[in-house]
């Protein structure tokens, strides 16, 4: 964290295998949130940010903001929540990477990320274990189109592996546009994703927390689009609607099926997009990292912020007993 950049509460720093030894009665645990000041989209608000470390000194825990160049940094803290967007091989990759090298729980973890991160992977993961999603086609080339078309029919979907915020999501409507889309993403790639166009007034967002349902909303097309994000003049972001739901009020089926397909990803934080089609409901994707406001997404579930300063407060217990087994192994 750079000297000018507010901490959303203030910490000591304490070496790490003394910090280990030290009773948990007698100090708060420190939690580190990896935010950026300058990204042009972030999974959290700073004003939420704020509002959950105000929860999470409840929970024993102090929360502060750190940025990319603290990675050096990590060893000093007992978790790490990444709320900044994520990449295969980006920043918060990294620091999710050298957190779990440490022993700090770490939402989300490298693994969630990866697979998060590739709509490919996770469409194996998926279909292995029969999850309900739309009908897709792996397109190599751009000759692969006219064979997704049959088979899939048109308008046609076309999504590059590691889109976010509706990035490299495109439609096309006749074969000869969906020659030209695959051609320009596979520039870029060597396969894309094809996927049947199931046109709905929203999905569902459902966020799963270590394997439990935290909070649900639906997020609405964008008035006039088909997507619930809109590129704008300059490559700014037009969103639709967020109405937040709360949980009892989900389909069961709904609730079921993200839990299916978080299950396939992890046991981290994630939220599990869904459509309700005539024959039942589709996983679109799962995301790692998933946007979470408290006048978005939470609205409706508020306790899912003390139930995220829990799941970390508990998490840091437990990596802290396996740190003083292992000091207590080694000095035997």
């Amino acid at each position: 964290m750079c000297p000018s950049s507010p901490a959303l509460a203030d910490y000591e720093v304490v070496d790490d295998i003394r910090m280990s030894l030290v009773p948990a009665a007698r100090r708060r645990r420190k939690l580190a949130v990896l935010a950026s000041h300058t990204a042009v989209v972030s999974p959290s608000s700073f004003s939420t940010l704020r509002h959950f470390a105000a929860i999470a000194a409840k929970r024993g825990l102090e929360a502060s903001l750190i940025g990319y160049e603290d990675l050096a940094r990590l060893a000093e803290f007992d978790g790490l929540f990444v709320r900044q967007t994520t990449a295969i091989g980006g920043i918060a990759h990294r620091f999710a990477m050298r957190a779990s090298a440490l022993g700090v729980p770490v939402l989300d973890d490298p693994i969630s990320i990866v697979r998060g991160s590739d709509k490919l992977v996770q469409h194996h993961l998926m279909a292995a274990r029969d999850v309900p999603m739309p009908r897709t086609r792996i397109v190599a080339s751009a000759g692969d189109i006219s064979d997704a078309v049959d088979a899939l029919g048109l308008p046609l979907v076309l999504k590059i592996r590691d889109g976010c915020y509706c990035r490299g999501v495109e439609k096309a409507e006749t074969v000869s546009q969906g020659e030209q889309i695959a051609t320009r993403m596979l520039a870029f790639s060597a396969s894309i994703v094809a996927q049947e166009y199931l046109p709905t007034p929203y999905d569902w967002r459902v966020g799963i927390l270590a394997g439990s349902p935290l909070f649900a909303c639906k997020y609405h097309m964008v008035h006039g689009h088909w997507q619930v994000v809109a590129r704008g003049p300059r490559g700014s972001l037009i969103n639709g609607e967020v109405e937040a739901v709360a949980l009892h009020r989900v389909p069961a089926n709904v609730v079921e099926l993200a839990l299916r397909a978080a299950s396939c990803i992890g046991s981290g934080l994630y939220g599990v997009d869904i459509k309700e089609t005539g024959r039942g409901p589709a996983v679109i994707e799962v995301n790692d990292n998933p946007d979470m406001d408290v006048d978005a997404e939470t609205v409706a579930n508020p306790e899912a912020w003390d139930r995220l300063a829990t799941w970390f407060a508990a998490a840091m217990v437990a990596a802290g007993c396996r740190r003083s087994q292992a000091l207590a192994a080694v000095a035997s």
